[in-house]
């Protein structure tokens, strides 16, 4: 009998030791399964987006070129897959327009410009690793002849003076309808300035009156605009100054300077006059 006990205990342990085994590559099996999902997620994430970017870049097949003494090439700076596919389709559309990049990058911007020499560069304000205006600065110390038109979401009376006298000749804002930027980008390329009627009236107004600033923004620097406008989507001073690259002396000494030119006394007043003013900036 107590032979019969200890095979049996034996047996059991057995069956114990072979169910933790079986448990453990359970175990393994799931992970490795697990892995092998993350891996084709993450392919199919890779693929996704190689399509969206060669979706992008082939809108400038979209429809046979022009004849070359026909057709004026267009490089976009848009850094949204929607909105540049639409610009781009609109433009290839035109007899007498093509696409000859689209890019979504400042540094892709440039070297692009380099490489398509185009007859105009259409380009957004509000890019994500750098400002629309600083690259405009860019633009026009490389190439001093180069067009640009921007097309943007801010509000005209605040950024189009600041646009032009970095060197655009035109400024059209997102909501103006798709014959307005046609017509811009035509006039733009014959060699004039395009202005809405509505900034016209603004840059006459500030020529009557001596160029005083008509709108409490216009007094800020470039860059003490940038940091306004951050301020008022209530980023700290510590990321303004990563977002920028500069040194936090430096955001604090634009706040500063900010609250002097705005006649404001508090920090709480600039951010509060920040917030209020987003919906222009």
């Amino acid at each position: 009998m107590e032979n019969s006990g200890n095979k049996s205990e034996s047996h059991r342990q057995r069956l114990r030791t072979a169910i933790a085994e079986n448990q453990k590559l359970v175990l393994k099996g799931r992970a490795l399964l697990s892995d092998i999902d993350q891996g084709f997620a993450a392919l199919k994430d890779q693929k996704t987006r190689a399509r969206q970017r060669d979706q992008v870049q082939n809108l400038i097949t979209l429809r046979p070129p022009a004849r070359k003494e026909e057709e004026r090439r267009i490089l976009l700076v848009e850094d949204h897959p929607v909105v540049s596919r639409g610009l781009a389709e609109l433009i290839n559309y035109e007899d007498d327009l093509h696409v000859c990049g689209v890019s979504s990058t400042c540094a892709v911007a440039l070297e692009t410009l380099a490489r398509q020499n185009p007859d105009l560069v259409i380009l957004d304000l509000s890019l994500q690793e750098q400002s629309g205006l600083e690259l405009l600065k860019e633009i026009r110390a490389r190439r001093p002849e180069q067009r640009v038109l921007i097309l943007s979401l801010h509000d005209e009376l605040v950024y189009a003076p600041r646009a032009l006298r970095a060197g655009a000749l035109g400024y059209v804002m997102k909501e103006e309808a798709t014959e307005t930027l046609l017509r811009a980008i035509r006039k733009v390329l014959d060699g004039g300035v395009y202005l809405s009627p509505r900034l016209e009236a603004h840059v006459k107004e500030q020529v009557l009156r001596g160029n005083v600033a008509l709108h409490p923004l216009e007094t800020l620097s470039d860059r003490e605009l940038e940091v306004f406008r951050l301020i008022g989507r209530g980023v700290s001073n510590r990321d303004i100054s990563k977002l920028l690259v500069i040194r936090l002396k430096t955001v604090e000494s634009h706040r500063t300077h900010i609250k002097q030119k705005l006649h404001l006394g508090t920090a709480s007043e600039l951010v509060q006059f920040a917030i209020e003013h987003q919906t222009t900036l």
